[in-house]
C-alpha cells in the first residue's frame, strides 16, 4: 500500500525535481540555439512529450504540498508501521541468534536468509 501511495501520488520535491514544462516556442527575438544551453543539437530525450508548438524546458515545477495532506500522512503512517515491525523481527531474530549461539545460528540457510532480509 506505501509502495502505491507513492507512485500514484508523489510528494511535492519529487514532482518539482522531475518537471519538464512545455513553453510556446518564442524564437523571434532570440536565436533557435540559444534557448536551450545545456542541449546539443542530437539531444532528443524530451522528445515527444510536448504537443506540437512547444518547446520543453527543464523549469521549476508547482505543487500544491495541501492536495493530497491526507495521503502523505497515511504513507507516513505506513511506513513507521513498516520500521516497527521489522524492527520486531529483528530483535526476535537476535535473541533468537542469541539462544541456538551464533554459529549454530548461521548455519541455517533459512536463519540467515531470514536475518539478511530484515537487516537489509
Amino acid at each position: 500500500i506505501e509502495l502505491f501511495l507513492l507512485t500514484q501520488y508523489p510528494m511535492c520535491a519529487v514532482i518539482e525535481r522531475d518537471c519538464i514544462s512545455c513553453c510556446p516556442e518564442t524564437t523571434s527575438h532570440v536565436a533557435a540555439n540559444d534557448l536551450r544551453f545545456l542541449s546539443s543539437e542530437t539531444d532528443h530525450s524530451n522528445e515527444g512529450i510536448c504537443e506540437e508548438g512547444l518547446t520543453p524546458t527543464q523549469g521549476t515545477g508547482g505543487c500544491d504540498p495541501h492536495k493530497w495532506e491526507n495521503v502523505h500522512h497515511a504513507e507516513f503512517g505506513f511506513f513507521i508501521i513498516t520500521i516497527l515491525i521489522l524492527s520486531i523481527f529483528f530483535v526476535e531474530l537476535n535473541l533468537e541468534m542469541v539462544a541456538l549461539h551464533p554459529g549454530v545460528f548461521f548455519r541455517q540457510f533459512f536463519y540467515l536468509l531470514d536475518y539478511l532480509i530484515v537487516t537489509v
